[in-house]
């Protein structure tokens, strides 16, 4: 953008190109189901999208407001603040074409806790047989419910915690298709419905993001750049110099 304010307006309404971003440090993985970086959020986070989400284009206390992502809904909340229902939109894909299914979330939340995520606590410490799953004691989390055909999402919790929400509207709990293996993809990150998909990676250089023109979340706003590159320079402050001589 420019100085001016006509000119930020003019350049805010463009669509398609590149923008390159310069950082100074790199996300730890392009794997939302590791990474729980800046670095890393700002990437995954249109990648990936979970259940709920945060409010995008906003300043301040706003941008803090959650509404439904994946999920049809904010989730109904019963049995004295210990269920959390939700509900799966009808008619999601991920940006692969492979349709989302409830069960999905399940898988998600099982990788969060064999890689572990590092806000993996949130998980194990609140819903139920989640700790039990990460000690290898029970072969899924016994606290999580799907059903595939319904879209239905139960979750138990071991005692209330309001900020589940706060939790599932962060990537690391977004769902991940079938086959995804259990394990960190630094390389490669993981197939997501969201404004954008990977595209090319080098771990700790740069990570490329291309438009996902199949993105299907009503209500969230879609990718306006066709691609965004990431590069990882450990002195920004002299490339931006530069860049200004």
């Amino acid at each position: 953008g420019g100085s001016s304010s006509s000119s930020n307006s003019s350049t805010a309404s463009k669509e398609g190109g590149t923008i390159t971003i310069a950082s100074g440090t790199p996300p730890l993985s392009a794997d939302q189901g590791l990474d729980f970086t800046t670095q890393g959020t700002e990437l995954y986070s249109v990648i990936n999208t979970p259940l709920l989400t945060f409010v995008r284009g906003v300043q301040g206390a706003a941008g803090s407001k959650i509404i439904p992502g994946l999920a049809k809904s904010m989730p109904t909340v019963s049995n004295g603040g210990l269920t959390y229902t939700f509900q799966l939109r009808k008619g999601l894909h991920y940006s692969n074409g492979r349709p989302i299914v409830a069960s999905d979330v399940t898988r998600a939340l099982e990788r969060d806790l064999v890689i572990p995520w590092q806000a993996a606590s949130f998980i194990g410490a609140n819903i139920k047989g989640a700790e039990a799953y990460a000690n290898h004691k029970s072969k899924t989390i016994s606290g999580v419910v799907t059903n595939d055909a319904t879209g239905q999402i139960v979750l138990h919790l071991t005692h209330p915690f309001s900020p589940i929400v706060d939790i599932f509207a962060l990537a690391g709990t977004a769902p991940v298709p079938p086959g995804t293996p259990m394990k960190n993809l630094a390389a490669t990150g993981t197939v997501g419905d969201g404004q954008y998909k990977w595209g090319a990676i080098s771990p700790g250089h740069s990570y490329t993001l291309i438009k996902n023109t199949k993105f299907d979340v009503p209500g969230l706003p879609k990718g306006h750049v066709d691609k965004i590159v990431f590069n990882v320079n450990t002195n920004v402050l002299a490339k931006i110099g530069r860049a200004h001589v």
